[in-house]
């Protein structure tokens, strides 16, 4: 995202903009392979979307699905996508990365703001 957005001329990414959607979502993708190489882990990392393109951003092996969201207010709209995974999937760790100020469960699910879940995932606080 960084080497097309310079070649775009893109020098500020605004927030609440859909570009900046993408690139949050970016950052937490080159974080997550960056880990699970790291760390040597040996399952896959995938998406999941449904035939009503309900979706989540990624998952990690059987045990990990993790929805980002440019937000600062997640709300029962962004946790669908999870919601329905988990009916099809029995997931130990379900969570929203974004950027709310505070740690909070939804539904059982965790929303985290987007440098405490980074901390929890280099902190092996995920057993994957």
């Amino acid at each position: 995202m960084g080497i097309a957005n310079s070649l775009a001329g893109r020098r500020h990414i605004h927030a609440k903009t859909e570009l900046f959607g993408k690139t949050f979502e970016h950052l937490i993708f080159t974080e997550l392979s960056a880990f699970l190489s790291y760390s040597k882990y040996n399952g896959d990392l995938r998406f999941w979307r449904d035939r009503y393109d309900h979706e989540v951003d990624f998952i990690v092996g059987d045990s990990l699905a993790i929805e980002v969201k440019a937000t600062e207010n997640v709300t029962e709209k962004h946790i669908k996508g999870i919601k329905l995974l988990s009916e099809e999937a029995n997931l130990k760790y379900k969570v929203i990365v974004s950027l709310d100020p505070q740690k909070r469960i939804m539904e059982g699910i965790s929303i985290l703001p987007w440098r405490e879940f980074l901390t929890s995932l280099w902190g092996g606080e995920f057993d994957l």
